[in-house]
């Protein structure tokens, strides 16, 4: 090279060197960017999903103490009328006569 070019080529590259390390830092600003979006988006969906798990857990605990307020009667047969029950019990001997005619007509009031 000869000693005139010299001159002009160190500001040359020099900014060369800038654009270069310039596109490298934008690209490398530009990653962060992302993974800083990408820890933003997965904060979000840790929140919105706490939140759901809490609002199903309010439901959960308030239907069960729903339920432990009503007493269960569980059967395993269908339960008979009134009257049929009263003629089962009058057949055992459960209750006397005069029982079972009382009740009857209290029933069939």
């Amino acid at each position: 090279m000869a000693a005139g070019d010299a001159g002009i080529a160190g500001p040359l590259v020099q900014k060369l060197r800038r654009v270069k390390y310039g596109a490298i830092f934008a690209q490398q600003r530009l990653h962060r960017a992302k993974t800083e979006n990408a820890v933003h988006i997965v904060g979000l969906l840790f929140i919105v999903l706490a939140v759901l798990a809490a609002v199903w857990f309010y439901h959960e605990q308030k239907q069960v103490a729903a339920d432990n307020s009503q007493p269960r009667i569980e059967r395993t047969t269908p339960h008979p009328d009134a009257l049929e029950l009263l003629k089962e019990r009058y057949a055992r001997g459960e209750i006397n006569r005069q029982e079972y005619l009382e009740k009857k007509r209290d029933l069939e009031k």
